[in-house]
């Protein structure tokens, strides 16, 4: 692994952040540096099986390995009791993703702890988490809400995604595959974030401009879209165009966005420009920082991929702006201020006579006294 590459972290926590890392993982052919936690035992296993990621079971004492049982008191308790297992695989991060599932249990008590001890190590930190269905009532969606508020106080940038929207394109499928194509949703938008930052191309991107942009990120909107064959910039412009997720992020508020553009050799500056004058239209670019990297793998020759993450707010974009012209006809004048009341004269005072003399005049002049030069 890159010296560049083993400073990002990709870190999943609870039983549902963990499954979403594993897919990332599992679907990436280049070095990621990643991690899983949880309170769940079996929950790990099944994450190794799926992909080659270092797992950490903690609380076990606790819990004995069951998971917290929907219960995120105790989740936050039980790494509480060993967040020294995580501190030996933070060495030389400089850069952290969380991915997290609120609502309930481990990823919802664990995730603001964790959020503060990469804070306390000086790791600039993303999380992502889901939000319960609206149908699964107000107590948990309540719950998602005050950790999520807990969670954001503690990281550089937050971005939440709702499970209405990143379920809506999945159709009448059974819950099960709705299941795996929401992770993979998810994962595959920060797979090719890892592939945009790793692989050189015609814009190229690396870690320390990701980590500039979350340093100063707050509320984050991210998503991914693709399309392939005829008319694929078109098609995958329309797509873009109907996404919940990304339209949701309120455009006149981003101050920067970083854009991904993954393609094959056959890659046009007019298919970029196509997908920039889309996003120009949401987001006032002449007003933000903006990002644009582009990766060229022949394997993607007939298909474009697209990842886009907008910031609300950006330090970098604040520095970046230009000074405000001169204008002598636009002056802000500001009021004199008032003079001071002059002060009043005295009344005259008489003289002080004593004997004919006037005693306030010097003695050498009352008695004629000349004074040699």
């Amino acid at each position: 692994m890159s010296n560049e590459q083993s400073k990002l972290l990709l870190l999943g926590i609870g039983g549902g952040g963990g499954r979403i890392v594993a897919a990332a993982r599992a679907s990436y052919t280049g070095d990621m540096r990643v991690l899983c936690m949880d309170t769940d035992a079996l929950s790990n296993r099944e994450i190794q099986q799926v992909a080659d990621v270092p797992c950490i079971l903690f609380g076990a004492k606790r819990l004995a390995g069951n998971g917290a049982g929907g219960d995120l008191t105790q989740g936050r308790d039980a790494f509480r009791d060993e967040s020294q297992l995580l501190e030996p695989h933070l060495e030389g991060v400089r850069t952290a993703v969380i991915i997290t599932c609120l609502g309930a249990g481990t990823g919802s008590g664990a995730a603001p702890e964790v959020a503060r001890v990469l804070r306390g190590m000086g790791i600039v930190t993303l999380c992502i988490a889901t939000t319960p269905f609206r149908f699964e009532g107000k107590s948990r969606q309540e719950v998602a809400d005050r950790v999520r508020s807990s969670i954001g106080s503690r990281v550089n940038a937050f971005a939440d995604i709702h499970l209405d929207d990143l379920f809506a394109a999945t159709g009448e499928e059974t819950v099960e595959a709705a299941n795996r194509a929401a992770d993979k949703a998810i994962a595959r938008a920060v797979t090719l974030l890892w592939r945009v930052v790793s692989r050189t191309g015609f814009m190229c991107s690396d870690p320390e401009r990701l980590h500039n942009l979350i340093a100063h990120g707050l509320r984050t909107r991210f998503d991914s879209v693709a399309a392939s064959g005829d008319n694929r910039a078109a098609r995958l412009t329309e797509t873009l165009k109907a996404n919940r997720i990304l339209r949701q992020s309120d455009g006149d508020r981003a101050r920067a966005i970083f854009v991904g553009i993954l393609g094959g050799n056959d890659l046009c500056l007019a298919e970029i420009n196509g997908i920039m004058k889309t996003l120009r239209d949401w987001y006032p670019l002449a007003d933000c920082l903006t990002e644009v990297a582009t990766v060229l793998d022949p394997e993607l020759d007939g298909r474009i991929e697209l990842v886009v993450f907008a910031f609300e707010s950006c330090a970098l974009a604040d520095a970046a702006a230009e000074p405000p012209l001169f204008d002598p006809d636009n002056i802000t004048r500001q009021p004199k201020p008032p003079k001071s009341p002059k002060a009043a004269k005295s009344p005259p005072v008489d003289a002080e006579v004593w004997e004919g003399y006037n005693l306030d005049e010097p003695t050498f002049r009352r008695h004629r006294i000349r004074l040699d030069p």
